[in-house]
Order: C-alpha cells, then structure tokens, then sequence
C-alpha cells in the first residue's frame, strides 16, 4: 500500500557522525503508521545504524573535509567534481522519483558545494505543496567566521528562496543565533527555536560493586587522540583504584593511533573499542562521561542525566567550544579548554565531578528537552495542511 505522506532528509555526512546520528533520531521520531521517510546520506556507516520499519537509505559517495571548504572524495579514486557530479545526479534523481511531501535538509542550506540546488529548484517549480525545511544545530561556528561565510554564499538569500521553514535544534536563550549571525529579519518568521533533541535511553552494561565508570569518547574519532592519550596518561600514572574506564575511540581514528591506544589500554584492563550503535545505553551506564563537544553526544549526555566533562576541539570551527561554555555557563557540564589539556588538569576534574555528581545529575534532569515534541508537532501541522 502506498504511504499517505512522505519525507525526504539529507545529511551530507563529510566529517563524523554527526549529521546521521542527528538525522535518524529525528527520522525515528516522525515514523507512524501511512508514512515512509528516506535518507540521503554520504555516510560510510550508515548501513551499521538500526533503521525501523518505515525508514530507508540513499547512499551517495563519501566525500571527507580536508579543510574547512575542502573536500576529497572518501574511497573511490575520481576527481572531486566528478564525485559531487554524482552526488548531485542522484540526490536529483531521488527527489523527482520519492517526491517528497516534506525535505528536512540537515545544516548545509544548498547542500555540500552547492550539489541539492538542482533538487531544491526542481520541488519549487514541480511540488508546490511541498514543504522544506533547513535543520540548524544550537552553534554552527563563532560569529564572525559564520557571518563572513554566509555572506561570500549569499546563503541568506538562497534560504529564503528555497525553504519555507528553518528548524533550529537548540534553545534562543542559551545561544542565539538571530543575533550572532545577523541573521535578516525577513528570514525570522520562517525559524522556530525546537529546543534540544531528547534522545531515547536503554539501561546499559553494569558496572561492577565499589567502582565508577569513566566512559571517554570522541565522536567518530578522527581528532580525538590528544584527549584519549591524556586519558591514558593519568590513569597510567594514578591508577585509581574506585575507576572502572571504557573508550569508544570512533571508526574514524587512525589505525595507527587506535592500535597504540588499544594496547596502552589492554594493559591498564580498559576497554577500548571503535564504534558502537548503542552509544545512550554506554553513557547511561557510566557515573561519568568524558568527550569531546559533539551536539549529539551532549544531547545523549543531557537526556542519560550522565555528569559530563567536556574537551571540545576549537579548529577548524569554535562550535564545540562555544556550545561547551554556553553549557557549562549554566550548570549542565564542565569543559576544559583545549589549550588547557593536560593529564593533571584532565584527572583533578574527573575527581571532582566524581565527587559531585548528584549535584551535576540534579541540573541536568531539570533541563527540558523539547525538540522531538516541538518538530513532531509541526510535521502533523504540515500533514494537516497539506501544503505551505
């Protein structure tokens, strides 16, 4: 029987996991009964995520971020353009095949390198009852680089041509980015604040009598050696008896780097492994997480109520680092400052939290989540409207 409504989503998907992680919670969110949701991801792993009932996948080439806006493809030995070419054909093809009656596209308004323009044009002249939506983190990057950015793209323009809603997945009062960004005042009207995206929690792994778990991760782990090895550091110098640690080093750390780590692990009896599907089952299961300052990961952390220390990455974008002391600035985690890493430092503030956390677990179940409620509202709203 063919679906009574249907939604496309896009996750560019060039650095992380991220942009998946985001995009299927959203995706297992909006699954009913009549509707049929498809993605359009870059993701190298997508095939490894649990999809429901309901729920398919599109997997265009990988490409991986080199630089800030540069991109190489991620396996297949082509050129860059000839990648996105692809890329663009089948993201095109999709959407005049699907037609969609809603397009959530995921943080990149026209796409990576411009590669959805043809597909979003194409639903404005052939699907006028569809809607489409831009999906924004809380913190994209410091103002002054954003401002600069969307202003050489013209993107504000861009969005106000083709998408009839803005969805921002974070809260106006803890970051605001109307007035960070400068964002036009045209544009306001189309952009509702959902607030944080709260995640599902499973009980996880038991930990053993008369001990703390130390669960440290780095999101997909291509930038986290420094703050794994710190980790390792300390402990292989302290020792701490009450300590029960596990690693999730991430698919995307280097071989290299994850076999010293997995060794210099094994022998302090740490559990050290690449990646996990069940990541808010880990975090609930841990008295205290260390990470780096991924929106997904601190959205899993917020809703597990889990005491969080945070070492966010500050290159190439500051969004980690903003998002960590917007946070931090209201009781919910505490961060370290990259350029204040150290074994030490990183140990004091795990004794401390450890020491704390009642107190951390309290602020952190009084913060409301309402971002699944808030877009579960406004797609029936769309269902029931039937067009813009």
């Amino acid at each position: 029987m063919a679906p009574d409504y249907k939604i496309l989503m896009y996750s560019h998907d060039t650095y992380g996991l991220g942009h998946i992680r985001r995009t299927l919670t959203i995706a297992r969110a909006l699954t009913r009964q009549g509707t049929d949701i498809l993605i359009i991801t870059g993701c190298p792993l997508a095939g490894q995520f649990c999809f429901p009932r309901g729920i398919d996948y599109v997997r265009i080439p990988g490409m991986i971020k080199t630089d800030r806006d540069q991109y190489e493809p991620l396996a297949v030995r082509l050129a860059p353009d000839q990648v996105l070419a692809i890329r663009k054909e089948i993201v095109l093809s999709v959407v005049k095949t699907f037609k969609p009656d809603l397009f959530i596209v995921d943080k990149a308004p026209l796409g990576l390198k411009k590669e959805i323009v043809p597909a979003l044009g194409w639903i404005r002249e052939h699907l006028p009852r569809t809607r489409t939506v831009l999906g924004l983190r809380d913190v994209m990057d410091d103002a002054q680089s954003v401002r600069a950015s969307w202003k050489r793209k013209n993107l504000f323009s861009a969005i106000d041509a083709y998408y009839d809603h803005i969805w921002v997945y974070g809260n106006q009062e803890i970051y605001d980015p109307v007035a960070e960004y400068n964002i036009p005042p045209d544009l306001t009207p189309k952009l509702c604040f959902t607030g944080y995206l709260k995640r599902q929690v499973n009980q996880g792994p038991c930990i053993p009598k008369g001990k703390k778990k130390v669960l440290v991760t780095a999101g997909g782990g291509k930038d986290g050696f420094t703050l794994f090895d710190a980790f390792l550091s300390w402990y292989e110098a302290c020792r701490p008896d009450r300590v029960c640690a596990s690693m999730i080093l991430g698919p995307f750390l280097g071989k290299k780097e994850q076999n010293l780590l997995e060794k210099r692990a094994q022998a302090r009896n740490i559990s050290a492994r690449g990646f996990c599907t069940d990541m808010e089952a880990q975090i609930r299961s841990a008295d205290l997480l260390v990470c780096m300052g991924g929106y997904n990961t601190l959205c899993e952390a917020l809703s597990c109520t889990t005491p969080t220390l945070v070492v966010p990455r500050d290159h190439p974008r500051k969004e980690q680092l903003i998002r960590a002391q917007c946070l931090s600035a209201r009781g919910l985690v505490d961060y370290i400052p990259p350029r204040d890493l150290t074994p030490e430092h990183l140990g004091n503030k795990i004794t401390d939290l450890l020491g704390r956390s009642l107190e951390k677990q309290q602020a952190m179940a009084g913060f409301d989540m309402t971002g699944i409620g808030v877009i579960r509202e406004q797609v029936e709203q769309f269902r029931k409207a039937g067009h813009p």
